[in-house]
C-alpha cells in the first residue's frame, strides 16, 4: 500500500496510507492516519534517504545467531530512512519496522517508563500520545520514541532481563532487535 509521511500544524508527525478497501477511507477518497506521534515542534523538513542494504547473512553475522522466524526487526533488502528536522535544531529518523518488533519494542518502552525514573518526572509516552488530535484512524499505532527504547541498552543486565521477561521476551532478542534497527538506519554510502 502507498504511504505518506507528513507533519501537520498540530505539531504531529503522521504516517498516512492509501487503503481503498478499508471502509474508513471512503472508497479510497481519504488517506488514513496509520501511525502518529506528537513532536512538540513543527517539522520544517522531511527528507527520504536510502538506508543500508541488509542481507540476512550480515544481520546474523553481527548478532552471531540465527534468527527465529519473525524475529528480524527489519527485512533484508533496500530500506528507506526518512530524516526530519525542526527550526529549533531538533532532528528525528523514521523507518518502517516489522509489526511484531514494533509491538515488542513499544512494550519495552512502556515497561521502561513504568520501572525507571524519568527526567523531571515526565512520562514520555503519555506526552507524545495525549496531544490533541483532530482526526486519527481507529487502527493507528504509535510511533516509537527511539531515545526511550534505546535506554534499554543503558540499564543494568538484571533490569534488562526483568523488563524483557515482563513483556514475555528475552533480553537477547530485544538487544538484537535494537542492533538491527541501528544497523538498518545507517545511510547508504
Amino acid at each position: 500500500a502507498m504511504g505518506l509521511l507528513a507533519s501537520n500544524t498540530e505539531q504531529r508527525l503522521q504516517v498516512m496510507r492509501f487503503l481503498p478497501n478499508d471502509p474508513d477511507s471512503q472508497r479510497g477518497q481519504q488517506l488514513l492516519v496509520c501511525a502518529d506521534t506528537h513532536l512538540g515542534r513543527r517539522a520544517s523538513v522531511l527528507r527520504l534517504f536510502n538506508g543500508r542494504r541488509m542481507p540476512p547473512s550480515v544481520i546474523d553475522a553481527v548478532t552471531n545467531k540465527r534468527k527465529a522466524p519473525g524475529s528480524a526487526a527489519v527485512r533484508s533488502g533496500q530500506r528507506s530512512v526518512t530524516i526530519g528536522g525542526t527550526l529549533e535544531g531538533g532532528f528525528f529518523v523514521v523507518m518502517a519496522l516489522d509489526p511484531l518488533i514494533q509491538k515488542r519494542l513499544y512494550a519495552v518502552a512502556r515497561r521502561i517508563v513504568q520501572t525507571l525514573p524519568q527526567p523531571a518526572g515526565i512520562n514520555p509516552i503519555q506526552a507524545r500520545e495525549d496531544a490533541p488530535v483532530t482526526q486519527r484512524y481507529a487502527k493507528s499505532t504509535p510511533i516509537l520514541d527511539g531515545d526511550l527504547v534505546f535506554r534499554y541498552l543503558s540499564i543494568d543486565k538484571t533490569s534488562q532481563k526483568n523488563v524483557a521477561e515482563a513483556i514475555g521476551s528475552e533480553d537477547r532478542i530485544v538487544i538484537e532487535n535494537l542492533l538491527e534497527i541501528q544497523l538498518a538506519s545507517t545511510l547508504a554510502t
